[in-house]
């Protein structure tokens, strides 16, 4: 059976995502805390367990007023595999947006979960993206920021190009994100960071600002790193599938990968 998730599920559901993912079921729960605001979610049950979970990210939106729902965390424990409930989850929750208007967005994290998501949602176009690796280095002023400061800044620095926008509960998702992973958000000189860590190595998911590989070089720094991995957009790493076009210039950075 599939159904909407509820709040006496988390527990389960923050089990289900400690075995699949390996993160720590205290930020499931924190996650999951937020998803009455955020979104919503899907279980499978069978014999009354939770056995399968998907999630829709709702408090997003592009800037020609489109709605977004991103897919998320989709799992299936191990031993229900195969038999198609991943596929229904994501289906689910697919449906739900789109008849709520949504852009259907999610993340492949490999080429053949890109043809999946395809075949199943129906997401076929991508933006792109790049990485290059810096050495620490640098001194420029670092403060972190709270989720509300550093969306109002985002906001003003990416005035006139197209982008994602994230509601109040979205960019508290994110810090959630960066700092259950030892980073945060933070501001760097008269840069935006968006920063946790990835198997020790710092990750710069989203800098904004001039001189974007100063400032990342600075926060590896001031966090006491060796070397930093700075995303940008564009490059040739597929990044975010959708089920319509965007411009190719349009700024997502902020995912929940």
């Amino acid at each position: 059976m599939l159904r909407r998730t509820e709040r006496g599920d988390y527990p389960a559901l923050a089990a289900l995502w400690h075995r699949a993912f390996g993160d720590s079921e205290d930020y499931a729960l924190g996650f999951l805390s937020l998803l009455e605001r955020l979104g919503f979610g899907y279980a499978a049950v069978e014999d009354g367990a939770i056995v399968g979970m998907a999630y829709l990210i709702c408090d997003l939106s592009l800037t020609d007023g489109r709605r977004v729902g991103y897919l998320y965390a989709v799992a299936v424990d191990e031993h229900c595999r195969r038999r198609g409930l991943g596929a229904a989850l994501c289906r689910a929750c697919a449906e739900d947006g789109r008849r709520e208007g949504r852009v259907i967005a999610t993340l492949p994290a490999s080429e053949p979960l890109r043809i999946w998501y395809r075949e199943i949602i129906g997401t076929r176009h991508a933006l792109y993206r790049g990485w290059e690796t810096l050495d620490a280095g640098g001194a420029l002023p670092v403060r972190s920021l709270d989720a509300a400061a550093y969306n109002a800044r985002r906001e003003e620095l990416l005035a006139g190009r197209p982008h994602l926008c994230l509601g109040q509960t979205a960019i508290e998702a994110e810090a959630l994100n960066c700092r259950s992973f030892g980073g945060g958000l933070y501001a760097v000189g008269e840069c935006l960071c968006a920063a946790s860590f990835d198997e020790g190595i710092l990750t710069v998911r989203e800098c904004l600002g001039p001189d974007r590989e100063r400032a990342a070089a600075a926060l590896g720094k001031a966090l006491g790193c060796e070397r930093v991995r700075l995303m940008s957009a564009g490059g040739d790493e597929p990044y975010m599938a959708l089920d319509t076009a965007l411009p190719a210039d349009t700024v997502w950075d902020l995912a929940f990968d």
